[in-house]
């Protein structure tokens, strides 16, 4: 476990890193690195955590909250029996419906 320049029980850098993470996911994402993993280094580069640490941070964070969301919206189409067709023809079925109001 590596010791950075603060005190655990201080929650200034973990509010500073999860504000900058927070305020840079709306930019959008080029090729390669992301938006999110800039930002983080930005919250986390106020209290000299070594670039390493920071990515691999970043990308643990990513890969550990988009899995279960992503997993449940998998569970979520089988539980209501819809296809992936059905969703691609999803706009045309709301356009449809909102004719017929």
């Amino acid at each position: 476990m590596h010791h950075y320049n603060y005190q655990e029980r201080d929650g200034i850098p973990y509010v500073m890193t999860v504000s900058a993470t927070h305020m840079g996911t709306p930019f959008p994402m080029a090729e390669g690195f992301g938006v999110f993993e800039a930002a983080t280094r930005l919250g986390l580069g106020v209290y000299d955590v070594p670039v390493t640490d920071m990515v691999s941070f970043a990308t643990s964070y990513h890969i550990l909250t988009f899995l279960p969301v992503t997993l449940l919206g998998l569970w979520y189409i089988r539980h209501f029996g819809l296809s992936w067709s059905e969703m691609g023809r999803s706009e045309s079925i709301v356009e449809a419906a909102a004719d017929d109001d």
